[in-house]
């Protein structure tokens, strides 16, 4: 019975080891794993392994293009004419 009860827990560990060590990181991301809490490296988009435990997929950055809202502004050009753009 004992047995049992080890070899079912010991199952449990290494299900668990392997559902860690495996990062899906999307299109248009970045993954940055970190090793006992210093940068590691940088996983980019598709299927990644890292080592169970140790490595953490800490932060998620995007890499698209990320489009910005500029107000017009008065610009006055060399001869002091004034041009709105």
């Amino acid at each position: 019975m004992t047995s049992l009860i080890l070899a079912g827990l010991i199952a449990a560990i290494v299900l668990v080891a392997i559902f860690k060590s495996i990062v899906m990181v999307p299109q248009g991301m970045q993954v940055v794993v970190e090793r006992l809490g210093k940068y590691q490296s940088t996983l980019t988009p598709g299927l990644s392994f890292i080592v169970p435990f140790i490595d953490v997929a800490r932060y998620t950055l995007t890499t698209k293009d990320i489009v910005l809202e500029i107000p017009k502004q008065e610009v006055i050009t060399s001869d002091n004419a004034v041009i709105g753009a």
